[in-house]
C-alpha cells in the first residue's frame, strides 16, 4: 500500500472517529474502551483504527465482488455504493451483538449502568457508523471521480 492510499485510509479513519466521538459522552459507550491498555485516548484510536482498516478492506471487497478489476459504469456504481452500506451496517451491527454477548461475560464490560443502556447507545451507534462511514465514501468517490473526468 503506498503513501497516497495510506494517507487516504487515515484520513478516513480520522473523520469516522471525530464523526463518532460524540457518543462517548455516552458513560457505557466510553466504558467500552477501557481496555486494552489504562488510556482511554490510546484504546480509542487503536480499536477505532483497527476497525477502520476492517472496514475500508470491506469496501475493497465489495468494489471487486462487483465490478473485478473493470471500469464502473452507472449500475456497478449503484451496486457498489449499496454493498458499501450494507458494509457500513453489517460490520459495526456483528461487532456490537458481539460486544453485548461476549464482554459482559467475560466481566469486561456491562451495558447496564446509569444512564443510556448500553445496547440503545451501541444500536444508535451503529446506525451513526453507517450513516457517517457511507456519506464519507459517496462524498470521497464523488471527488475522486469529478476529479479524473476528461478535460
Amino acid at each position: 500500500m503506498g503513501p497516497s492510499k495510506l494517507l487516504a485510509v487515515g484520513g478516513f479513519a480520522s473523520l469516522i472517529l471525530f464523526a463518532w466521538s460524540p457518543l462517548l459522552g455516552i458513560e457505557r459507550v466510553r466504558a467500552l474502551f477501557s481496555w486494552p491498555t489504562d488510556l482511554f485516548v490510546v484504546n480509542y484510536l487503536a480499536v477505532g483504527v483497527a476497525f477502520v482498516v476492517v472496514q475500508v478492506t470491506s469496501y475493497v471487497a465489495v468494489v471487486l465482488l462487483v465490478v473485478g478489476t473493470g471500469s464502473v459504469g452507472g449500475g456497478e456504481a449503484r451496486s457498489i455504493v449499496g454493498g458499501i452500506t450494507a458494509a457500513n451496517l453489517l460490520l459495526p451491527g456483528v461487532c456490537a451483538v458481539s460486544v453485548v454477548r461476549i464482554l459482559p461475560r467475560r466481566g469486561v464490560w456491562t451495558p447496564d449502568g446509569g444512564g443510556l443502556s448500553g445496547r440503545i447507545a451501541l444500536g444508535f451507534g451503529v446506525v451513526w457508523y453507517a450513516v457517517v462511514s457511507t456519506v464519507t465514501v459517496v462524498v470521497v468517490g464523488a471527488a475522486v471521480m469529478f476529479a479524473n473526468l476528461p478535460t
